[in-house]
């Protein structure tokens, strides 16, 4: 019954009217039937169709809300297992995930990471390439799941993974996505991050916006803080939003602002 289910579903995901549809049932099949749906989703969740990926992508998260402790392990497997999917697919993921959620996540992509690097260890990218791709999306990408892989982090490799992750959100929604979302929760210091690769322009920008929380700032708690946003005064609210599309229309060269750092800091970024 599932097979004849994933035919049904890989057809329609051919067609621009049930995409949607389809991509939310293939993601609800990973509950019933993992063995049959995972690697359905792999294969279009990293496929060439860019429409069908982002479909995928945008099922799997919603089904990561509703049933995260179900499908995380299998999504980290997955994820893992399959750069490309991983890619695609764990930013939606990440922008769902609360601050507990994140961290459980992390532990169950590093355990899959370290299986991969036993089975496979010749098909997962050195640091030194990592580091040293001219591929910024592609060095995004990889080092952040390098970061991910690991227990603890050096403060440039903090950095690093704090501006990744900022690089996630303002990619799926602008920085308003990072301030609501759990990457919030380190708002505090992404001045000072943004600050230390050269930056200097959205750092500011970043200082105005956290004064607009009041004197202690944006807080580390996503509810609380999604709460302080809402309650902005209406002069407060104007500046959020200018400042906001400020920032979203200069922040273009993070990630190779990123890079530049990472590989004057390249000592200081550890083996998984």
């Amino acid at each position: 019954m599932s097979q004849e289910l994933i035919r049904k579903i890989e057809r329609d995901l051919g067609v621009p009217t049930k995409r949607a549809q389809a991509a939310a049932e293939l993601a609800d099949l990973a509950l019933k039937d993992p063995v049959v749906a995972w690697p359905a989703l792999a294969k279009w969740g990293a496929g060439n169709n860019a429409p069908i990926r982002e479909a995928i992508a945008e099922a799997v998260a919603h089904v990561v809300e509703a049933h995260f402790d179900e499908i995380a392990p299998a999504l980290a497997q997955t994820a893992a297992n399959d750069d490309r999917f991983g890619n695609v697919v764990l930013p939606p993921c990440f922008r769902v995930m609360k601050a507990e959620r994140f961290k459980t996540f992390q532990a169950h992509l590093r355990a899959a990471i370290s299986q991969r690097r036993k089975t496979s260890p010749d098909e997962l990218p050195m640091l030194e390439d990592i580091i040293d791709d001219d591929d910024t999306d592609f060095f995004a990408m990889d080092l952040l799941d390098h970061l991910l892989a690991r227990e603890e982090l050096s403060e440039p490799e903090r950095i690093a993974q704090l501006l990744l992750m900022l690089n996630i959100g303002v990619g799926v929604g602008g920085l308003e996505q990072f301030y609501v979302n759990s990457s919030g929760d380190e708002s505090t210091r992404l001045a000072a991050a943004l600050e230390a690769v050269g930056a200097s322009n959205l750092a500011e920008i970043v200082e105005q916006i956290n004064q607009l929380f009041g004197s202690r700032g944006p807080s580390q708690s996503q509810v609380e803080r999604r709460a302080q946003i809402a309650g902005f005064s209406t002069g407060a609210q104007q500046e959020w939003l200018r400042l906001i599309q400020e920032f979203d229309q200069a922040h273009n060269d993070v990630v190779s602002l990123l890079q530049r750092y990472v590989r004057k800091h390249r000592g200081s970024f550890g083996a998984a």
